[in-house]
């Protein structure tokens, strides 16, 4: 065994990539519409590249998908969430049109829009966050910063 990690032994990654797994489905050559069965096959651009590794190079890989990140904070994230509508009145129309406009915008199938209406959301929300965790304010559910 060779790389980072071999000396101790362990089967941790030497190379992990932040991205999505995407899984496309195959319904072979019927109709999305009719199929009663499909095909699946794995894919992404990340996954492609970890893949391309641990098959040309035998290095041990793994990607991180947001779902992955999005578990680990999601208690905290909820928590925000519920805070956020208990003290903004306009939080929720405001949520409900930015998510609008993303998928206006995947409809549309306008990648830069849709990339930027995303970004928007991620931001506002993100700029909300950063506001108000920065202030030493809990969130429903955890002790006051003291």
């Amino acid at each position: 065994m060779s790389g980072p990690g071999a000396e101790h032994g362990t089967n941790a990654p030497e190379v992990v990539a932040l991205g999505e797994v995407m899984l496309r489905l195959d319904p072979g050559e019927g109709r999305i519409r009719t199929a009663r069965s499909f095909q699946t096959w794995e894919g992404g651009g990340e996954y492609n590249v970890v893949r391309g590794l641990r098959r040309c190079f035998g290095l041990r890989t793994a990607v991180v998908t947001l779902l992955t990140l999005l578990e680990g904070i999601s208690g905290r994230t909820l928590r925000a969430r519920v805070r956020r509508g208990l003290t903004d009145a306009r939080a929720a129309g405001r949520t409900l049109a930015e998510h609008e406009a993303i998928f206006n915008a995947l409809s549309a199938r306008d990648a830069p829009l849709s990339q930027a209406a995303a970004l928007l959301h991620v931001s506002s929300t993100e700029q909300w966050l950063r506001e108000h965790l920065s202030t030493g304010e809990s969130l429903p559910g955890e002790a006051a910063a003291g």
